[in-house]
């Protein structure tokens, strides 16, 4: 290179002048020195520099050195004189300031040479890479922004709440959120693919195969149609066995396919609790509508039949027949109350009990109820929980699920009845569907009968739905049941099979601190004195019944069917009325009313209440206040006696 710089005014020189004019950047020659003077320089110094090759060489107008920047002088002096030192090649990338002030950045290649002076100088090339640095910059910031946006997607995926799956247009999964991992227990290295997840999520082959082909056609349509969000619900198997309502959201741009899986199946069940809540509670009105008229007819039943009984103990046969009237009556009161119970509208009297007492104290009725024919099994724990609740509402219970399960078993069989203590958390409660959380006492069914199919358990709640034929099943035992469980805030959970038998099993909220209160001595019902007494009742046959009844008991009795005769008699009587007693619904005006209306024209009189509906539910309906004096229909002339008594030898400043 001595040569060419030297001759290059020669031939050979001037083409390699020429070469040299050629090539990018700049070729130069510079002694080894601080400031790096330029003895040579290509024509291409002027668009690395802005500088002349005039300008550059012997430092006439700038050095070399003086346009490195600042920050970047010393690795070059460095890095120079390490090379020459180990006799090697340097490359190099640093910044360069412009004649115009610029900002560049170059890349030099050169290694020591030596003159036949022996003084050290660099031979080398310069080239301009400020548009590649510049490029490398915008990658590299390209790079960081789609490092972090990939990590903002990706701390957004997982803190989603719903799964999400990303898969390509072959349906290749590519992310599965951690959410989804949590909710069906699948992971990427489960299923790779959607091939994976069919037989996973959907056991059942003609289920899969139906879910498939409604995907199918859904993911089509997601990617005709983009930006479009497609939704689809479907139960899904989990990993851990569990079952889960799905709802899925589905979305494509062509390449990508997303889906978003929502969790609904606490929602459905809320749902479907409504929907059984509004059921009932229709039942339910219907239920106490028909207890309330069927109890008037009653009460004259029952009514008649006691008092006819009185006067007939002499004749034997003709006892026994009123004798199994009354019975009979006294049965059907049992039904108004089961319909009662299932309305949740049956007055009750809840007490802290042991359900093995009860249980062990029913076993010989319980017995004789199912025949000799059915081995009783009872199997109690030791240490049950206590539990508030009627006891003669644990008498409707076993005996109505007793009963359903005598008629499930054909021939001979078993039915076994036990006790334990349960507890529930929340999740427990959330993967099990009627759970509650919560600490109960648990008393179970179990017969070995026919059992119940899946269709018959929808309905088993439903009055009057019975899998017996009409002859043989009222369709009221479980319907009582649950009103009963449900009016003391446990809850029922029910197993069937066909042809392997049913269990029921109820949990009863654990009762803490609270005895056993002892009963009160009941005092004997006492006659009348004549007391004069105004009775309103707008059934004919139930008036007539009341009014002898009444009258057997000692009393004067004005009796009237409707609320104006009853005013009219109430305003012609000159002497003291001690007692009203009122139907509460009748026509032209409730008992409530009628009982203020008297009460401006006999200031003094009192008042007892009579409805085929329960106290509880006049009560809760604001038709008289709590504490008034209520009888409930039918009634039986020794309730009515030590009733009326009460009321009338009670204090008068304790009056209603």
């Amino acid at each position: 290179m001595t040569q060419i710089f030297s001759n290059a005014s020669t031939e050979s020189g001037q083409a390699y002048a020429n070469l040299l004019a050629n090539l990018p950047g700049m070729v130069y020659r510079c002694q080894n020195q601080q400031g790096f003077p330029m003895e040579f320089v290509s024509e291409g110094c002027f668009e690395l520099t802005g500088y002349t090759s005039k300008e550059l060489t012997g430092n006439n107008r700038i050095a070399y050195g003086d346009l490195i920047y600042p920050e970047d002088q010393r690795m070059v002096w460095d890095s120079i004189q390490k090379a020459v030192q180990q006799h090697q090649p340097f490359v190099l990338e640093y910044r360069i300031f412009k004649k115009n002030g610029q900002l560049r950045w170059v890349w030099e290649k050169g290694r020591a040479a030596f003159t036949d002076s022996h003084k050290g100088v660099l031979d080398g090339i310069i080239i301009d890479i400020t548009s590649r640095k510049e490029a490398e910059e915008a990658n590299r910031q390209a790079h960081e922004e789609l490092l972090e946006s990939n990590a903002r997607f990706r701390m957004l995926t997982e803190l989603a709440p719903v799964g999400i799956i990303i898969s390509d247009a072959q349906q290749r999964i590519l992310h599965l959120n951690q959410r989804f991992t949590d909710l069906f227990g699948y992971t990427v290295a489960d299923m790779p693919s959607a091939e994976e997840w069919w037989p996973l999520a959907y056991p059942d082959p003609v289920m899969r195969q139906k879910v498939r082909e409604d995907w199918t056609a859904l993911i089509e349509a997601a990617r005709l149609n983009h930006g479009e969000i497609f939704s689809y619900e479907a139960q899904v198997s989990c990993k851990n066995g569990s079952i889960r309502q799905i709802d899925f959201r589905a979305t494509s741009n062509g390449e990508l396919i997303f889906v978003i899986s929502t969790d609904i199946t606490e929602r459905c069940r809320l749902e479907n609790q409504l929907r059984m809540a509004h059921k009932m509670e229709s039942v339910g009105r219907l239920a106490g509508g028909i207890a309330h008229d069927f109890n008037n007819m009653l009460g004259v039943i029952i009514g008649y039949s006691e008092m006819a009984i009185d006067r007939v103990k002499e004749d034997t046969e003709l006892l026994e027949d009123l004798n199994e009237i009354l019975a009979a009556g006294k049965r059907s009161r049992e039904i108004t109350r089961q319909l009662l119970a299932f309305a949740r509208k049956q007055s009750i009297k809840p007490v802290a009990v042991d359900l093995n007492e009860l249980v062990d104290s029913m076993l010989n009725m319980l017995r004789r109820l199912l025949g000799e024919n059915i081995n009783l099994t009872w199997l109690p724990q030791n240490g049950l929980w206590p539990v508030k609740l009627d006891p003669a509402q644990l008498d409707q219970i076993l005996a109505n699920i007793c009963i359903n399960s005598r008629d499930a078993i054909s021939g001979s069989g078993s039915i076994i009845i036990e006790t334990s203590n349960a507890i529930f958390d929340s999740e427990y409660c959330f993967a099990h569907q009627g759970f509650v959380p919560g600490e109960f006492a648990m008393i179970a069914i179990s017969d070995n009968g026919c059992g119940m199919s899946k269709e018959a358990l929808k309905h088993i709640y439903e009055p009057f739905f019975t899998t017996k034929g009409m002859a043989a099943g009222t369709g009221m035992g479980l319907p009582t049941v649950y009103g009963i469980v449900k009016q003391n805030n446990g809850f029922i959970n029910i197993y069937s099979e066909l042809n392997r038998g049913t269990s029921v099993k109820i949990y009863l909220p654990r009762l803490v601190n609270e005895t056993t209160p002892q009963p009160k001595p009941q005092k004997a019902a006492v006659k009348g004195n004549n007391e004069l007494l105004l009775l309103v009742e707008d059934e004919p046959t139930l008036m007539k019944m009341t009014k002898m009844l009444l009258e057997r008991l000692g009393y004067q009795v004005m009796a009237a069917g409707t609320p104006g005769k009853a005013l009219e008699i109430a305003r012609s009587e000159k002497g003291s009325i001690q007692l009203l007693i009122t139907d509460i619904v009748m026509p032209e005006m409730d008992g409530v009313a009628l009982s203020e209306q008297i009460k401006k024209i006999h200031p003094e009189i009192r008042t007892l209440f009579m409805s085929g509906y329960t106290s509880g539910m006049v009560t809760s309906n604001d038709i008289v206040k709590t504490g008034c004096h209520f009888i409930q229909k039918p009634f039986s002339i020794e309730e009515m006696a030590k009733l009326v008594d009460k009321i009338l030898n009670k204090p008068a400043d304790q009056t209603d």
